[in-house]
């Protein structure tokens, strides 16, 4: 099969290592792939070298990474510590100026004839550009750039709302970046309905032209047993920033632990990821969860994490408020094993109800946490008396698989290169990967 290329831009890719938007990534390339296309993927210079060049390594695509992260000076772009400095400086100027460096300074700072250069150097002419916002807008506004440059179509993937646009206060400069690159875009797709719904109502964008292609997992669905290891595990993994906090869910083990002291016994929590959560996990824990037994593991791959959710017995996702119109893609991989998930999380957000129709789900809100501590301990009896903790819904579950999502994925395609032709239907999923590149 003869397959066309697609340029996708994601200015941080990988950055928070092998879960969530890293895999959503690698979903794309592979769909990618099954309709035709071979991808090569933009990115910023890596901020974690040793773990983003072996991420880039096992991309199913080619990787292009430019030698700057973002609007810094080049000696302030090395260090931490220094583009924190930096960022200081845009915030002195004001919220309208931080906004708009965080959104589009990489952009703004890319050099067409590098990317030229590397594009000829791989032989590459792309037909498509797909770009990647997740928080701000960096990846849209290359996107856009390079479709003009190129002239070809581009189609805008909004993995988060981006701040400062229509959650809390907004930024005008920002908002109008990102209104212009709605009404631009030849086609749009978002990761949840909850968030099409709010651009069609608060920025008048026809449901047309937005697609919803919600993230997906690898693989079958689980046979719902968990590997038996003599204790009752229940398993956090992901990031904790953007206002997570296992506060609620360690307050409630704790009470856990008061109310059936043999809970203790064969308790046990596994913590993996990065962030700022992590740190006040780890207060709480060294004075109040002495005795339940603990385990953090630090960032782990991919591969680690899906023993992690063998050995588990209830997994965790927390949802905080401000990320309601937001599906995290954890959620999609703990599905797929047919066991519990505790969703700390709004009772009436989209990922609540997708937990509630998949048979696995026990939701409480971030403040409920003796409502918390009595589904795990109604958990716990169930585990330890030998009975099925879930019943799972194979049926809606198996719509989030990966084998699914190319025929997800070709209306958005199809929009976008109207003018092209039609499109190669073939369903065969071709899994060979091109070379990576770490250009700089």
């Amino acid at each position: 099969m003869s397959l066309r290329s697609l340029l996708m831009v994601a200015p941080d890719a990988f950055h928070l290592g092998w879960m969530g938007a890293t895999r959503r990534l690698f979903h794309l390339a592979e769909a990618f792939r099954a309709l035709g296309y071979e991808t090569v993927l933009l990115a910023g210079r890596a901020t974690v070298p040793a773990l983003q060049k072996e991420i880039d390594s096992e991309f199913p695509g080619r990787v292009l990474r430019s030698r700057h992260s973002g609007d810094y000076p080049w000696i302030f772009d090395h260090f931490k510590n220094s583009r924190r400095i930096w960022r200081i400086t845009w915030k002195a100027r004001g919220q309208e100026i931080y906004g708009s460096k965080l959104s589009w300074g990489w952009a703004d700072k890319l050099r067409e004839g590098w990317l030229l250069k590397c594009l000829a150097r791989f032989g590459v002419t792309p037909s498509l550009v797909w770009g990647v916002s997740a928080g701000y807008l960096a990846g849209a506004m290359t996107a856009r750039r390079i479709s003009r440059l190129l002239e070809i179509p581009w189609v805008l993937e909004l993995h988060d709302p981006p701040r400062g646009v229509g959650f809390g206060p907004d930024k005008n400069r920002v908002r109008n970046g990102f209104e212009e690159l709605l009404a631009e875009a030849n086609s749009i797709v978002v990761t949840a309905n909850s968030y099409k719904a709010k651009l069609v109502k608060d920025f008048d964008v026809s449901p047309s032209r937005i697609d919803t292609v919600h993230l997906s997992y690898e693989g079958g669905v689980s046979d719902n047993i968990p590997v038996e290891n003599g204790h009752f595990t229940i398993a956090y993994l992901g990031s904790l920033d953007g206002g997570r906090s296992l506060r609620p869910l360690l307050e409630a083990l704790k009470r856990a632990a008061r109310t059936e002291r043999s809970f203790v016994r064969t308790g046990r929590l596994v913590l993996a990821g990065k962030g700022l959560g992590f740190d006040d996990a780890k207060k709480f824990i060294a004075d109040d969860m002495v005795e339940l037994k603990i385990e953090m593991l630090g960032q782990i791959s991919a591969d680690q994490a899906s023993v992690v959710l063998r050995e588990s017995s209830v997994s965790v996702i927390i949802q905080p408020e401000q990320s309601a119109n937001q599906v995290p893609g954890k959620l999609f991989e703990n599905l797929k094993n047919g066991r519990p998930i505790l969703g700390i999380m709004p009772a009436q957000c989209e990922a609540a109800a997708i937990l509630r129709h998949s048979g696995l789900g026990f939701i409480h809100e971030n403040d409920d946490v003796n409502g918390i501590c009595n589904s795990v301990l109604s958990m716990w009896r169930m585990w330890r008396d030998g009975q099925s903790l879930s019943v799972p819904n194979p049926d809606f579950i198996k719509q989030f698989s990966l084998d699914r999502l190319p025929a997800k994925l070709k209306p958005s395609l199809v929009k976008a290169t109207q003018s092209l032709g039609s499109l190669d239907t073939t369903n065969d999923v071709v899994t060979s990967k091109g070379d990576a590149d770490n250009a700089s």
